[in-house]
């Protein structure tokens, strides 16, 4: 009977050291919890996002925006403000 032995590694020492730490840029990655947002503040950020987006990739729908932590009922309060900021923003009228 044939042994195969392609598929066999040998083992030995390892020069490399796990990377224990998770590195300080992903702090600067991670998008910002806006659930806690409110009054101007919720508005000056929900229209940047819409901004951002539109120049990205053409706007935002509620999917979008719940996923970039908005809640259900700033999404409701706060969008024709921010929209209207986020146009003036871009240079366009409404």
């Amino acid at each position: 009977m044939r042994r195969s032995r392609c598929n066999v590694v040998k083992s030995g020492p390892s020069f490399f050291q796990p990377a224990l730490t998770i590195p300080a840029f992903i702090d600067s990655a991670l998008t910002r919890p806006r659930a806690g947002l409110s009054g101007e503040a919720a508005t000056r950020v929900m229209a940047e996002d819409m901004r951002q987006a539109a120049q990205r990739e053409g706007g935002l729908s509620r999917d979008d925006m719940l996923l970039l932590g908005w809640t259900a009922a700033q999404i409701e309060t706060l969008v024709p403000a921010a929209r209207e900021r986020a146009q003036a923003l871009a240079g366009l009228t409404a």
